[in-house]
């Protein structure tokens, strides 16, 4: 008969694979984020820069922000 092998139990010691390559693609993925963000702003607000709608006075203005 052969008796059950026990594994030694780990001594408190954490795995820590892998975390580097986590905290690197949430880096690259914030930093994308932002810089769309500040593309997004900044056609934001030439779109409405060349909007060319301005009325003194009126309720209701129709303009287009085509391009």
């Amino acid at each position: 008969m052969t008796s059950a092998t026990i594994k030694p139990a780990r001594s408190g010691r954490v795995e820590r694979e892998g975390y580097g390559l986590v905290l690197f693609a949430s880096v690259m993925s914030a930093s994308v984020m932002l810089a769309i963000g500040c593309f997004n702003l900044s056609y934001g607000i030439a779109a409405v820069a060349n909007a060319h709608v301005f009325a003194v006075g009126a309720h209701h203005v129709w303009g287009d922000l085509g391009f």
